[in-house]
């Protein structure tokens, strides 16, 4: 069982602890409302995560694949798929299931080469999902909603892309040539998002 890596910076911590503070926050609302499908998400989805994260099942990219199936068969039967716009569940899985492995695969192609500690990947493939979940949503807008709702994707999407046991690559990268890295995958990403809109618009 591997160490608690993501806990290797400050940073790290911070991001983790907030989305998981998050989630307590959502399950309490989910108790608070009546939606217990929200609450059962918010409470299962972390812990199945963290624990996977512990174990470090493989392969790589099936495990990513089964894990994100499941996440986003919940959401979308708890009404939150393709933030609350999937009209069915099919639209949901093609619409978001090919950017979560597509930035899987990106991650794992440079996880063999390049040196990467598992904090940086938290946050770098975290802040992904805060474009996808937060900005483009337009959570970001809203000071309360950014606070509920901000941290989750450090862990939806940072934490889900170090569950299975990744290579590690030895060549180390500055921090610039990482920041170019980081630019290239959201790119890639958005460009994968455009095509299944284009392919499945709704």
């Amino acid at each position: 069982m591997r160490e608690f890596g993501i806990f290797g910076s400050n940073i790290g911590k911070i991001l983790f602890i907030w989305g998981m503070a998050d989630f307590v926050i959502l399950f309490l609302l989910g108790v608070t409302e009546g939606n217990y499908g929200l609450s059962f998400y918010v409470v299962v989805i972390p812990i199945i995560y963290v624990y996977l994260y512990l174990l470090e099942p493989r392969p790589y990219l099936p495990t990513i694949l089964f894990l994100v199936i499941i996440e986003e068969t919940i959401v979308y039967y708890i009404g939150g798929g393709l933030h609350g716009e999937a009209t069915s569940l099919v639209e949901d899985y093609v619409r978001a299931i090919p950017i979560f492995i597509t930035m899987a695969y990106l991650w794992l192609k440079y996880m063999r080469k390049y040196n990467y500690r598992d904090y940086e990947i938290l946050v770098m493939a975290g802040l992904h999902g805060f474009f996808f979940e937060i900005i483009l949503s337009g959570i970001i807008l809203s000071p309360l909603l950014l606070m509920i709702f901000g941290g989750t994707p450090f862990v939806l999407y940072g934490l889900l892309v170090l569950i299975p046991k990744r290579p590690r690559g030895d060549k180390d990268i500055g921090a610039v040539k990482k920041m170019v890295f980081w630019l290239m995958f959201l790119f890639v990403e958005i460009l994968v998002g455009i095509a299944t809109y284009i392919v499945y618009p709704g």
